[in-house]
């Protein structure tokens, strides 16, 4: 709306407002609006449609608007000008409302992402080419949950621009800011999509496989931000290996009621849901995913973060809650910014957090958190409140109910840019497995380990090659602290690998690794896992392959023997496709996968083999 200030001195604009030839029989709001001053006023005619607006400055023009009564379109007179000490008149009549006489314009609200914008204003101003007289629509149309909006057959015949102003943005005008025509029963569709900011979005990601699907997944982390300078893009990737379904997702906000949404699952498919635009921009959002049968849930996110790098990550769906968690990885350095987010989905219990941070010397350092019921809390790690900045630091998370707790984290690694995230390890052990890495070339590789015990961890690390016999390195961790292994200075550049830990103490593990792909720059990690987490069987739910998306899979066999390693891809729609591999024993396989499919595929995987192995997907992209 416009702002409405009483002017002082000059002129005076009078006339009278008629419904067609007659007058309204109510009242009409009139506002007298000047172009170029604060000299604007609104007053309200007699009943006979009379108006006068008085001590209006002078040397100005003025738009009139007529406030139409229900069944008749608003009108507007434009630019009338007004000389000091002079009276100047506009008589306006009103056309009455509707398709046999006016137009309407329509159209939804969106940006890039998929998120629809509800709750913004759309005002909309013209009239006849070459008129001074036109109609308007102002301060009553604004978009509903599904980012729509309808002005109704309101707007007399002519050209027309449409405004729209929406919290957070500045005012925007749809097609381009051209006017739109409108006839007598027209309908003029105004979509309009926000622009975004930094595109393509490069990095990578990677997640480890598990063993069964389950009946529900969870996460904690999960955001769709979109502003003029940064956006985040979320999507959950489902993987359904059985019977078709309806899948159940329970969408938790930091603020709000729970949105509760179903999908119908194909048998033996991949389906994606866009986040976004399920639950709108601007939230921060963990999830809950259930369905009757066994699935298997990812969430990537591909994101221009505030401070301005881009890049993605990944998460597999927990498949319970806890009430510890274990992060092993961790750094509040300049170009760092770490973060914990915090599911409850308990419907009516607060969640009482202690946070205990690890450094490589000190005390640790414990920190309290409630989480609300049905919410999601953020905890910047950075903060002196919590690690605070420039530590190397470690986290144990323990809640009185349970939980879910993911640590994403946002980089500037010496020029490659973007973001990683993990969901806690439930427990410290003393055998553990990653099949992913690689050294040199444009990659930095680290394992970072916690020791939360009280005595020394003394670690065996197995690194199983793509070829050449294993290397082994020993390591020794205080109690209560946490170390770092850059392993580019263990193998030689150029070397893929996979990792076997062995330690006297349970310990939590992480690899990060930070690189330049096909000149994308980026970061990944992945928490290990246990013994028990190689399987003859894993699944994955998230996969694309194309010109501007490298898929891989690396499997890791620590058997003395070979093992036969069979691929069936789910897709979208039609039959999944398969491919079988030899990995040789005591080794490391690399599969590119867009090799094995058509590109613009996206796909999930069901890993089959002989032999208990391990297998993680990095993936490698241009969004």
């Amino acid at each position: 709306m416009h702002n409405v200030i009483l002017g002082s001195g000059g002129g005076s604009i009078h006339g009278r407002i008629t419904c067609g030839a007659n007058s309204c029989g109510v009242p009409i709001s009139v506002l007298v609006f000047c172009d170029g001053c604060s000299g604007s006023s609104n007053v309200t005619t007699d009943v006979n449609g009379n108006y006068s607006s008085t001590n209006v400055p002078g040397g100005h023009t003025y738009d009139v608007h007529a406030i139409g009564p229900s069944g008749w379109d608003n009108a507007i007179y434009y630019a009338k000008p007004v000389s000091t000490g002079s009276s100047a008149t506009v008589n306006l009549s009103l056309i009455p409302s509707g398709a046999s006489t006016s137009g309407r314009v329509i159209g939804t609200i969106s940006d890039p992402s998929g998120a629809l914008y509800a709750g913004c204003l759309i005002n909309v101003f013209g009239g006849p080419s070459g008129s001074p007289i036109g109609s308007f629509v102002e301060g009553d149309v604004t978009t509903a949950a599904d980012g729509s909006f309808d002005t109704g057959y309101r707007l007399s015949p002519g050209n027309y621009i449409v405004f729209i102003d929406c919290p957070n943005w500045p005012e925007q005008k749809a097609n381009g800011g051209s006017a739109m025509a409108l006839s007598a029963g027209s309908t003029a569709t105004a979509n309009f999509s926000f622009p975004e900011f930094g595109r393509p979005f490069t990095g990578g990601h990677d997640a480890v496989g598990i063993a069964n699907p389950g009946t529900r997944a969870y996460f904690a982390e999960g955001y769709t931000g979109f502003t003029p300078s940064w956006s985040f893009h979320e999507q959950l990737a489902i993987s359904n290996p059985g019977a078709a379904q309806t899948l159940t997702v329970t969408y938790l906000l930091a603020s709000g009621s729970p949105i509760v949404k179903t999908y119908a699952l194909s048998a033996q498919s991949r389906f994606t849901i866009n986040v976004n635009r399920e639950v709108g921009p601007l939230q921060e959002v963990s999830a809950v995913l259930s369905a009757p049968n066994p699935f298997v849930a990812e969430r990537e996110m591909y994101f221009r973060y505030p401070t301005g790098v881009d890049g993605g990550h990944n998460a597999v769906g927990a498949q319970s809650l806890g009430t510890v968690f274990y992060f092993a990885e961790g750094y509040t350095g300049p170009g760092f910014d770490e973060y914990l987010t915090l599911m409850n989905s308990s419907a009516s219990q607060t969640a009482n957090v202690q946070v205990t941070y690890f450094f490589n010397s000190g005390a640790p350092k414990t920190v309290s958190h409630p989480v609300n019921p049905s919410s999601r809390l953020t905890v910047h790690v950075n903060d002196a409140a919590e690690a605070g900045p420039n530590h190397d630091v470690s986290m144990k998370v323990i809640s009185d109910i349970p939980i879910l707790a993911e640590r994403p984290m946002y980089f500037n690694y010496a020029g490659q840019t973007g973001g990683h995230v993990v969901v806690g390890a439930s427990a410290p052990i003393t055998s553990l497995n990653l099949a992913e890495g690689h050294v040199g070339q444009s990659f930095n590789e680290y394992l970072t380990i916690l020791n939360p015990n009280a005595s020394a961890a003394n670690l065996t690390i197995t690194y199983f090659l793509g070829a050449g016999s294993p290397v082994q390195q020993l390591l020794t961790v205080n109690g209560n602290s946490r170390a770092t292994v850059y392993v580019n200075s263990v193998l030689p550049a150029g070397t893929d690998s996979s990792v076997h830990i062995d330690s006297t103490q349970p310990i939590v593990v992480e690899r990060p690794m930070y690189f330049t792909y096909n000149g994308w720059t980026g970061g990944h990690d992945a928490m290990a896992v246990p013994d028990s987490a190689l399987s003859i069987t894993l699944n994955f739910a998230e996969g694309y392959v194309a010109a501007n998306f490298a898929q891989y899979y690396t499997i890791l066999n620590k058997s003395a023997s070979a093992a036969t390693v069979t691929f069936t891809f789910y897709l979208p729609a039609g039959a999944p496709v398969t491919k079988t591999i030899t990995v040789a024993a005591n080794s490391r396989w690399t599969e590119l996968v867009n090799n094995d499919l058509p590109a613009g595929t996206y796909n999930a995987a069901q890993i089959s083999s002989s032999l208990a192995v391990l297998a993680e997907r990095p993936e490698y992209f241009s969004y």
